[in-house]
Order: structure tokens, then sequence, then C-alpha cells
């Protein structure tokens, strides 16, 4: 992701890589990051950009329809697999120790 800061353009991910044009029309587009598009014109790994990138990867459903994915490695993918995966793991094991603390009330016949 590229954006403005002070007179310089900067990459998210990649820090600055060029002065700040002033003449600039403001309606214009943001110019691409020159070490992102090496990355993606070589098609290698957006998060480790050192493998060949084999799965185009998306936050969901919605984001996969309209375009917006990252181009990533088998490794990076396990790896954000096996994070996510922690982070439901643990999150399902609080839930398990809050119904041990507050179990579920019994449901009352007359209650159907």
């Amino acid at each position: 992701m590229v954006f403005g800061s002070g007179d310089k353009w900067s990459c998210a991910k990649h820090g600055e890589f060029a002065e700040m044009d002033p003449n600039r029309e403001p309606q214009s587009p943001f110019p691409d990051c020159p070490k992102c598009k090496a990355v993606a014109d070589a098609d290698l790994c957006r998060e480790c950009e050192k493998h060949k990138a084999t799965i185009n990867f998306s936050q969901d459903q919605m984001s996969y329809i309209h375009g917006f994915i990252e181009r990533i490695c088998l490794c990076c993918h396990v790896a954000r697999v096996e994070k996510h995966f922690e982070e439901v793991k643990d999150g399902l094991e609080l839930l398990k120790e809050n119904l041990r603390n507050n179990p579920c009330d019994p449901l009352e016949p007359d209650a159907l």
C-alpha cells in the first residue's frame, strides 16, 4: 500500500521510495512502489518475497470475488493458517472455560 507522507511517497512494507512531485494533480493515481512492482512482476510471494507465488489468497469470499487477492507461496499460506488456527483454538479454550464457570441453564419442559 502506497501513501504520501510529508513530501515523500512511502510503501507500507518497504518504506520511502520517491519524492512527491509538488505539481502532481490531486486525482492522479499513486505511484507504484518499485520493490512491490518487481515482486509482482517476478510472481514472487508478496509476504516473504523469496518463493514463487502459487496461491491466490484473500481475506474473505467477497474480497476474492472483487479481485482483492495476494499472490503468496505455500509456506506463507501454511503459516497464516497455523496462526489463524492458534487464534481460534485460544478463543475456544476461553469459551470452554466460560462455559465451565457459567453452565447453560437446563431447558424447562414447559418452555417449548
